[in-house]
């Protein structure tokens, strides 16, 4: 039977390790934050506020099935604990977003997978054609507001380059040359990096399915 009757010591004691495993948690050391909780909650195994920072503690490790289990147990001993019941929500939801597809959602989907949101290729033309336009595509506009910038400073280089000492006469100074190996490798460049962000973004809709 949960132990409802206060105890001083006992409660003294908790808190101490609690606070303990909160200053460990904090520099990053979770064993360590692991041995504070598991002292408390030998010391009081009914602990509510003991297994609910168990369960913040999974839940911060992607160990959801483990914090699911140790909210259950904080509720049992105190129904209607925000802090368990905000942590067994967000669990349920992560358990559900990782289960595979059932038959019948493959089906819909012909038998395969999603297509990723993101077309990385798609992405990679646009922005070399246009350095930025593939990062804009991908909403990205901050990003891509910088690569279109420094692509017309790297225009701006070619055309400036260009002299003209007379009438159908041009002479390319070696600011043209330089502005056009720039303007090459700026829009590749661009074309890599636009791909590449799409693959992350790719990666990370697929971390919260």
């Amino acid at each position: 039977m949960p132990s409802s009757e206060p105890n001083q010591p006992r409660d003294e004691a908790v808190a101490r390790m609690l606070t303990a495993a909160a200053v460990h948690q904090r520099r990053g050391d979770a064993a360590a934050a692991w041995r504070a909780l598991d002292d408390a909650l030998a010391v009081d195994p009914h602990s509510a506020v003991v297994l609910t920072r168990m369960g913040q503690l999974n839940l911060e490790a992607e160990e959801f099935e483990p914090a699911l289990a140790c909210f259950q147990r904080a509720l049992a001993v105190a129904p209607g604990l925000k802090d368990a019941e905000l942590g067994l929500a967000e669990a349920t939801l992560e358990i559900k977003r990782r289960e595979p597809l059932s038959p019948e959602e493959l089906l819909a989907t012909g038998g395969k997978l999603p297509a990723p949101p993101h077309n990385a290729s798609l992405a990679a033309t646009f922005s070399a054609l246009l350095p930025g336009l593939g990062h804009m595509r991908l909403l990205e506009f901050g990003r891509g507001w910088l690569f279109l910038g420094v692509a017309f400073v790297c225009w701006a280089m070619v055309v400036f380059g260009v002299r003209s000492p007379g009438p159908l006469r041009l002479r390319l100074t070696p600011l043209f040359w330089l502005g056009g190996l720039l303007t090459l490798a700026w829009h590749t460049y661009a074309a890599v990096d636009a791909y590449n962000l799409a693959q992350d973004l790719n990666a990370e809709e697929q971390r919260r399915l």
